[in-house]
């Protein structure tokens, strides 16, 4: 399957099970992003994983999914911030 073909099979869940995920998988998706070569390497980035299985932390918004984990991207603000944030993402 290409990138293409897979962009017909996506699937959007929107009903998470509150478990936890192994240690292992949260250190390979640090691990991952450490190694991704943004589109613009002068804009400052950080990235963090909100675990709300133990903390039970209230998330905000207007669209706000209740699942056990939160990929959060933060970005230095400069031009074309956005578009680094989003192909890092």
């Amino acid at each position: 399957m290409d990138l293409y073909e897979a962009i017909f099979w996506r699937k959007s869940v929107r009903k998470f099970e509150m478990e936890p995920v192994s240690d292992g998988l949260l250190a390979d998706l640090r691990q991952f992003y450490a190694q991704i070569t943004p589109l613009f390497p002068e804009i400052r980035t950080r990235m963090e994983i909100v675990d709300r299985v133990t903390m039970h932390k209230k998330m905000k918004g207007m669209f706000v999914v209740q699942a056990p984990y939160y990929l959060q991207l933060y970005s230095e603000e400069k031009q074309d911030m956005e578009v680094n944030a989003g192909y890092i993402a």
